[in-house]
């Protein structure tokens, strides 16, 4: 964590913070801890400076949703990072699952580094498919590519 203080959710059910969460430079991170298959979704313009992880929840970042360049989103298996808005900072996945797009969307990255284990979920569809938009740096670390396939599409031609 850039800074020695975080936010911890530790959730029993989903949670959405629609508000913006801000730290005044102090370095505050978010730290999500919890089953599985409970989420918690930022949707706010977020200007804290510290790490957001996710140990094992769902992360989605909300359509209007930015997490600033100062924060890093780290996945940590078996989290999962979802949502259509911004992370502004590196995307880092230790065995994590990625999952831009909220059926369809784009999910926004300043840069990625996946490893090995971590698991990349797209769903394609026509006209439109998920699409994870990075602008910087990209280290994929083997990371696994699993096509959703939503409707019948066509592969060549007659």
């Amino acid at each position: 964590m850039a800074g020695n203080r975080s936010i911890g959710f530790f959730g029993t059910s989903d949670l959405e913070i629609s508000g913006d969460i801000g730290d005044a430079g102090k370095g505050f991170g978010l730290i999500l801890n919890g089953a599985s298959d409970r989420s918690l979704t930022v949707s706010g313009n977020n200007t804290y400076t510290g790490d957001t992880v996710s140990n094992g929840t769902i992360l989605v970042i909300g359509t209007t949703g930015v997490i600033a360049a100062g924060s890093d989103v780290i996945i940590n298996g078996p989290g999962e990072l979802r949502g259509t808005g911004t992370i502004l900072g590196q995307v880092i996945s230790n065995a994590g699952q990625i999952a831009p797009g909220l059926s369809p969307g784009t999910l926004t990255a300043g840069a990625l580094n996946f490893d090995n284990e971590t698991r990349v979920f797209i769903e394609l569809d026509i006209p439109t498919s998920d699409q994870l938009v990075v602008n910087n740096s990209v280290s994929l670390g083997n990371a696994g590519l699993d096509a959703i396939l939503e409707s019948d599409i066509p592969v060549g031609t007659e």
